[in-house]
């Protein structure tokens, strides 16, 4: 099971434009989209490292550019919020001060709130004090409150990553039916929208890893119905094998679990034989994914991700085929 603020950080990144489009249609229209985005993480956690609070979903601070003309430029700054927290609009606005003190350059700061809470609204910080006032807004989305039927530009491939959050909110839960329907109207919308394989990919991964199903058989179901289109749609091959690829991992470590019970008391040396060569697949089942994701033009930084691997060893797999496609 992959956490949930690993998926969101990654959705965030992967699908950032759809992603601003979703939120500022208007806005997004005067981005320079011909220059990629800046992401700050790192940045952003040693800027905002005395405001950390447990628990938080996910964070992101974007740099982007602006088709005015100049090379001025803007941080976006992107709160996802699984829970309710008094201190919320404290700490966005303390965010907003030391990315202001840092970088000397206007904020946009979204929140997109994904908690379950209809009192939990944090929307700006005030101070008082005498007749001195200080007001900070920012712009908070509830998800609670948003219907996917009331999501603007339907084809925009983020709506997707929104409507699968908004059927995890225990309020709009559905039984492992309702979500099997759910799960598999996403996945052909999805399909329907003529994007590129490596977001097909990532909107996927997410749709499958968010809501899980409380019966095992319909997640076999919802399996069984994604191999159906892959056998059709072979453009969408490398999804089905890195699919495979990672649930038969996760297979093997629990049968690998089980047996490990049942042979203790063996022969030590025979047992450690057995785990090194179990070592040894599971390493060659990961290479060859990672070198089939590299020969699809995949980020080396995208498949450590998904293959839960170092980029470095991503950079020396792409390196031996760049080699061996010179000799």
């Amino acid at each position: 099971m992959v956490p949930r603020d690993a998926l969101w950080k990654s959705i965030l990144e992967d699908l950032f434009e759809p992603c601003v489009y979703f939120f500022y249609p208007e806005e997004a229209q005067l981005v320079d989209w011909s220059r990629q985005p800046e992401f700050l993480d790192k940045e952003l956690r040693r800027i905002v490292a005395k405001s950390e609070a447990p628990g938080r979903v996910a964070d992101k601070l974007v740099k982007i550019w602006l088709l005015d003309g100049s090379e001025r430029w803007m941080l976006i700054h992107i709160e996802v919020q699984g829970y309710p927290e008094m201190s919320f609009a404290r700490r966005m606005y303390d965010y907003r001060v030391r990315i202001k003190e840092k970088y000397g350059t206007d904020v946009v700061a979204l929140a997109i709130l994904t908690d379950e809470s209809p009192s939990f609204r944090p929307s700006a910080y005030i101070e008082r004090t005498w007749d001195n006032e200080l007001i900070y807004r920012f712009r908070a989305y509830k998800l609670l409150d948003h219907h996917p039927s009331s999501f603007p530009e339907p084809d925009n491939p983020f709506s997707i990553v929104m409507e699968t959050a908004f059927y995890s909110l225990r309020p709009n839960k559905l039984d492992d039916e309702g979500l099997l329907e759910i799960k598999k109207k996403l996945m052909r919308n999805l399909l329907k929208r003529g994007l590129s394989r490596q977001r097909v990919l990532n909107v996927l991964h997410f749709i499958d890893e968010y809501v899980h199903f409380g019966e095992s058989k319909f997640q076999a179901t919802f399996e069984a119905e994604l191999d159906k289109v892959f056998k059709i749609e072979k453009t969408m091959s490398t999804y089905e094998l890195v699919l495979k690829a990672r649930r038969a991992e996760a297979r093997k470590l629990r049968k690998e679990a089980m047996v490990e019970g049942r042979a203790e008391g063996r022969a030590e040396g025979r047992a450690e034989g057995r785990a090194e060569g179990r070592a040894e697949g599971r390493a060659e089942a990961l290479r060859l994914a990672a070198a089939n994701m590299l020969r699809e033009g995949m980020a080396p930084e995208f498949i450590a991700r998904v293959l839960q691997l170092e980029v470095e060893q991503v950079m020396e797999i792409q390196k031996q085929q760049n080699s061996s496609s010179q000799n």
